[in-house]
């Protein structure tokens, strides 16, 4: 579970250093087991990435993710910020559902603060087409968000391409790493007909 809460840490902690200095992060993890499967129904992961003193020091992120905590999937704001990425100018709030974002929120520490809002793509009105997932659907004129990684798996390979245009191989590999050891710290094995590793 938490590949969004994990990406997000990525792109914020991983991605912005230079890829000549920076560093996999060291790992540091707990889950929630469901009892009649063994299946992780919830997870806490702190992130360091190691740097130099000359460069700041070390980044920690930390992942979050359950299928029992409930999430703001109507962004009505009740369970507070999917996303909130801290550091010594302010902070910057991503809303549910994270992978459908439809509104940040950020407060700098100047007393500045913005609300940004904007619609999903979608079929348009008319369309009789209503998105959704389980009860929560949304209005014919709104996509449900995943489109974007449906759209770029489905042109990196017909444009010859073996990686992502925004997330790059060697990140893909280590966010899987992360998420390799998170369930080693755990003894949380996957049946050998679904996991295949090289």
């Amino acid at each position: 579970m938490g590949i969004y809460s994990l990406t997000r840490i990525f792109w914020s902690l991983y991605t912005t250093q230079s890829t000549e200095t920076r560093k996999p992060p060291r790992v540091v993890s707990s889950i929630q087991k469901y009892r009649p499967t063994g299946v992780d129904e919830a997870a806490n992961i702190i992130l360091t990435f190691p740097r130099d003193g000359h460069s700041g020091g070390n980044l920690v992120g930390i992942a979050t993710t359950s299928f029992r905590i409930p999430s703001d999937i109507d962004n009505k704001r009740a369970s507070g910020p999917a996303v909130r990425s801290q550091s010594t100018k302010g902070e910057l709030q991503v809303w549910s559902p994270i992978y459908r974002q439809t509104r940040i929120s950020s407060f700098f520490l100047m007393g500045l603060s913005k609300d940004k809002h904007w619609s999903q793509p979608g079929p348009g009105p008319g369309s009789n087409r209503h998105n959704g997932y389980l009860d929560n659907t949304y209005p014919e004129s709104e996509g449900y968000g995943m489109f974007w990684e449906a759209d770029e798996e489905t042109l990196a390979p017909t444009e010859g391409r073996k990686a992502g245009r925004y997330e790059v191989l060697d990140e893909s590999t280590i966010v899987m790493d992360v998420m390799d050891e998170v369930r080693n710290q755990h003894d949380l094995h996957y049946p050998s007909n679904i996991k295949v590793t090289h």
